[in-house]
């Protein structure tokens, strides 16, 4: 190695540790935020709520959760480029971490514009506004089911995508720790998918407001808060298992720094 050349060591388990540990401390600061502007002595400021509110896909909570998800893609293709750089890993592999890689800068997109909502949402208005709505199975499903057409019309191709995570991390991640990781960060966001589900339903808060007393809209905001949340704590156990996982292969990182010859 030449006198140029940077040597960089780091401690990957110490840093996805305090990586955790900081986004779960955004995230329930985002949660508080979002509770005390709601309810608390500044409610009726409209500009204050929009700019905290978890419920809206254009707040601050938006901005982070769409970040982190990016911030995971991008670690995602490191990890994909180091293995390319490995003779021994095999196409497959590389595949699989591709299409992992592909899908999560995907979803950090969709975080952030609504991407799979909005493809529910014109299904939905584009089979009312048809005569006989529209043709075929998809028809008989949007009209059949009870909650947001993105569930049954996108929602096949997440569950797909998340069998696959499944299987292809469970062989790529030989630790039970990251495994767990997986598991878990793969069971909050189903979690979320069923608060979605029971907030799309007719009636699917009723209990809870017989039990309660408490309005329809509080019901409904404390839900979507809980669902965000869960979503943005799942999204920070990926980040923290790739990482691990990256230190694991990463192996030593070194930098060179090449002078431009003078003109």
């Amino acid at each position: 190695s030449s006198s140029n050349d940077v040597a960089i060591n780091l401690n990957t388990r110490r840093i996805a540790r305090t990586v955790l540990l900081f986004c779960i401390a955004i995230e329930l600061v985002l949660v508080a935020l979002d509770l005390f502007v709601y309810y608390g002595p500044n409610a009726n400021t409209p500009s204050a709520r929009d700019l905290v509110n978890l419920a809206r896909e254009n707040s601050l909570g938006t901005w982070f959760s769409s970040t982190q998800t990016l911030v995971v893609a991008i670690l995602l293709w490191l990890l994909r480029q180091r293995l390319k750089s490995i003779p021994a890993c095999s196409a497959r592999r590389i595949a699989g971490w591709t299409l992992l890689a592909v899908f999560f800068t995907y979803m950090a997109i969709d975080d952030a514009i609504a991407i799979h909502e909005n493809i529910g949402s014109s299904l939905e208005d584009l089979h009312a506004e048809l005569d006989d709505g529209i043709p075929g199975p998809l028809g008989s499903l949007l009209e059949a089911y009870p909650s947001y057409a993105w569930q049954v019309t996108v929602g096949p191709l997440f569950a797909a995508m998340g069998l696959f995570l499944l299987l292809f991390l469970w062989q790529e991640l030989q630790t039970a720790q990251l495994r767990w990781l997986i598991i878990l960060a793969l069971g909050c966001f189903s979690l979320a998918v069923g608060l979605d589900y029971v907030e799309g339903v007719y009636g699917g808060y009723k209990q809870i407001i017989v039990a309660t007393g408490w309005q329809y809209e509080t019901i409904r905001h404390v839900s979507k808060v809980i669902e965000e949340f869960i979503e943005m704590l799942g999204t920070s156990l990926f980040l923290t298992a790739f990482l691990l996982h990256f230190g694991a292969i990463a192996g030593r990182i070194q930098l060179s720094f090449t002078a431009m010859d003078k003109a």
